[in-house]
């Protein structure tokens, strides 16, 4: 029987052979299709980038790069036009943020992106232009200038309970990292829910949905490269998730304290006459808007060591346009969001940056390819503020993308720049500020979609003005 069996043995493992003869064959010809055969060959790009998206993921979840900060290299190497996968190109001409982007354009969004965040029917998650334009025209019409005009009380409101948090610290150092966002989140759950998370009176600004944010950061990057990841965290018992991930706990907080609103709502609708105001905005508005307003005024804090004379004219009645230069220039030079937002080029094709891409391709690019550019702005790398003013600064409003651009830009923007306005104006009205000798020069970030900041937090001493 031993020989039988050898030979049974040696049957059985010379197609285990041919199995695997054959699967490295056909991983060797899918290797050389990619590259040469494929419609995208001719562009340029790392080799490794082109054969796999595990490239991306390499980079993101292993060895913890930004990504955006290695397309700067790899642009400067390959040119205006980057093949990053197998079926994607980046690109960092600034006139061709505005061809993907077009406000004609009715290219679907990328899925893997724009469903790493969990919220797979929220409107930033909604990947046709038609299923995401319903949605839109409801909160539009919640998030007009004329809406937000009408609900500016709630914006001030907030602005005034941080200023009072302030003075509670006088003469101590406060985290604006973290205050800032503080109000921002405040106004914003007061607006989409009719009561806000109290972020503003957290001791020393730390509330747990803040902390939370930054720390789910690099775990909705995993969520984009894995979507087995994705099920198992999205699907975990609220209470197993808070002992696995104590830092995110926040986030668990608040979708239990939606869910339980919202379901109050639906068995009794007569719940919304109770509310503060009569217009609420649901989660989708907040899922595009929330963790955004964080980079911005972080930056924007900076602003009075760099430029006290414009800042002391911002505050003046007849030079509105000062503090309007400032705070372009900080939105400029700190990304609202840092990852390109990939879409689908249409089945018929699309000529972008000059060359045809075939339909089905994943295009993008990054504004901060836009907002760092020397062909846009001169010294693209320094805090001017004066580059916004007079003629020639109007000329530049074209190329500021903080929130995007097209049908699909950001649907906060103006709830935004009434928290930008309100917020520096009180600030500068009320306080002396001066830097902490911590805070570092510049703010470094990693790409993780929003920007992930990395290094000591900007701190300040905050003094009332004397009356």
């Amino acid at each position: 029987m031993k020989p039988f069996v050898l030979t049974e043995f040696g049957f059985q493992s010379h197609w285990i052979l041919l199995a695997a003869l054959y699967l490295a064959g056909w991983a060797v010809y899918q290797g050389i299709k990619t590259l040469y055969w494929h419609p995208l060959a001719k562009f340029p790009g790392p080799r490794i980038g082109a054969l796999t998206r595990l490239y991306k993921t390499y980079v993101e979840c292993v060895a913890q790069g930004s990504f955006v900060h290695l397309l700067e290299e790899h642009h400067a190497r390959y040119g205006d036009i980057v093949r990053v996968g197998p079926n994607e190109l980046h690109f960092s001409n600034p006139a061709t943020y505005l061809e993907i982007y077009n406000p004609s354009n009715r290219w679907d969004k990328e899925e893997s992106l724009y469903h790493s965040f969990g919220e797979d029917r929220s409107s930033f998650g909604f990947l046709t232009y038609k299923e995401a334009k319903e949605r839109k025209d409801v909160l539009n019409r919640m998030l007009s200038r004329k809406a937000i005009l009408g609900s500016q009380g709630i914006v001030q409101e907030k602005v005034v309970e941080l200023c009072k948090s302030f003075e509670r610290k006088k003469n101590s150092t406060v985290n604006l990292f973290y205050a800032f966002r503080c109000m921002s989140i405040d106004v914003i759950t007061y607006l989409c829910f009719g009561s806000s998370v109290d972020a503003i009176n957290a001791p020393d600004h730390q509330a747990p949905i803040i902390i939370a944010m930054d720390a789910s950061l690099p775990v909705f990057v995993r969520f984009k490269h894995s979507a087995f990841y994705k099920s198992m965290i999205v699907n975990c018992p609220p209470a197993i998730s808070k002992i696995v991930s104590p830092l995110t706990a926040g986030l668990v907080d608040l979708q239990q304290l939606l869910k339980g609103q919202i379901k109050e709502m639906t068995e009794d609708p007569s719940t919304l006459e109770k509310l503060p105001h009569s217009r609420t905005v649901f989660t989708s508005c907040c899922d595009q808007r929330r963790t955004r307003a964080g980079p911005y005024h972080v930056q924007t804090a900076s602003m009075k060591k760099r430029k006290p004379l414009c800042l002391a004219a911002q505050i003046q009645p007849a030079q509105p346009s000062c503090m309007t230069a400032v705070l372009k220039e900080s939105l400029r030079m700190s990304p609202g969001v840092a990852s390109a937002l990939p879409r689908i080029v249409p089945p018929s094709g699309a000529k972008i940056s000059g060359q045809f891409i075939p339909g089905g391709t994943v295009v993008g690019m990054s504004s901060h390819f836009v907002h760092r550019s020397e062909t846009v702005f001169e010294k693209p790398n320094e805090f001017i503020p004066d580059r916004w003013l007079g003629e020639k600064g109007s000329q530049l409003d074209k190329w500021l993308f903080s929130f995007s651009h097209g049908p699909r830009s950001c649907l906060g923007q103006n709830l935004a720049w009434a928290e930008l306005y309100f917020c520096f104006a009180h600030l500068y009205r009320k306080f002396d500020i001066e830097m902490d000798p911590s805070s570092p020069r510049e703010l470094q970030w990693r790409d993780r979609f929003l920007p992930e900041y990395i290094g000591p937090h900007l701190k300040a001493k905050i003094t009332p003005v004397a009356s």
